[in-house]
């Protein structure tokens, strides 16, 4: 994959952040989706940021190197294929040096001192391998807050703790106390499941984008029927405009009220007009 330098997109952003760990599935297929038409309804900068760890980085020259670029060229190349394109691509780790300069640098006024309430954060880089999820969340704050994200749509299936640590990262010294960045607003979207699955972020289960790819499912039907699963009301439309529809409020405020929408696999394959791999036949 080419990484490309920061280009004259306007600064205002969203991104989607696939961890390049495991494949695109259809729960997360739909967040990419619904970022990148946010982004363009808006006339956004739109990244795609590949969640590597920062830390814990294969040898080079090593299989396991090369398993990761695989990885990495194959969300490449099948995000293509829905018809999403980024102003800017990078890796995760490329932002460490971000995050350790924010760590020693940042700073606030409080209480008639000037105090810099990211220093503790370096102890969690220390310890590597025993904190796997830390160095990935602290970076991802960084860049976040220091990119111009404004808006970050994502799975609400996001990890409770997870969660509990982005909100101490951005409120360092309590919630009375200032805080040193201006908040993004976020956005979340329900888990795709159905009976069977219940939860389709697990890719034993849920169905991949390989699978669909292999199929011959049809990009466009795959992206239109992928938004309209999120609302109460769909449209009647046949011919709707993606990126307009998914950065109005109305979109939002349709949206349905679950932490889960369900998908009946039977039905998904029948509504693409294809026949299901061998693997995702019901017994």
């Amino acid at each position: 994959m080419n990484f490309p330098t920061w280009g004259t997109a306007p600064l205002r952003r969203t991104r989607f952040a696939p961890n390049v760990s495991g494949e695109l599935h259809l729960g997360n297929v739909r967040t990419a989706l619904v970022a990148y038409y946010y982004a363009r309804g808006r006339d956004w900068r739109f990244d795609l940021r590949l969640d590597d760890d920062p830390i814990n980085k294969p040898p080079r020259g090593s299989a396991a190197e090369e398993d990761k670029g695989e990885k990495e060229n194959l969300i490449d190349s099948q995000l293509r294929w829905l018809g999403i394109e980024w102003d800017n691509v990078y890796r995760l780790s490329e932002r460490l040096g971000l995050a350790y300069w924010a760590m020693d640098n940042v700073w606030v006024e409080t209480g008639g001192k000037t105090v810099y309430p990211y220093q503790y954060l370096k102890d969690y880089f220390l310890l590597g391998s025993n904190t796997s999820v830390a160095p990935m969340v602290i970076t991802s704050f960084f860049d976040d807050v220091f990119s111009g994200t404004e808006v970050l749509i994502r799975g609400i299936d996001l990890d409770r703790q997870e969660r509990i640590f982005e909100n101490a990262l951005r409120l360092p010294m309590g919630p009375e106390a200032p805080s040193p960045f201006e908040d993004p607003e976020y956005k979340y979207l329900p888990v795709i499941g159905d009976h069977m699955t219940k939860w389709h972020k697990s890719s034993s289960e849920g169905i991949t984008l390989t699978q669909c790819i292999e199929a011959g499912v049809n990009p466009e039907k795959l992206c239109q029927y992928l938004v309209l699963s999120l609302l109460k009301e769909k449209p009647e439309t046949e011919y709707l405009n993606l990126p307009s529809m998914v950065e109005s409020d109305d979109f939002w405020n349709n949206m349905v009220e679950s932490d889960f929408t369900e998908l009946n696999v039977e039905q998904f394959w029948r509504a693409m007009g294809v026949d299901p791999p061998d693997d995702k036949l019901e017994e």
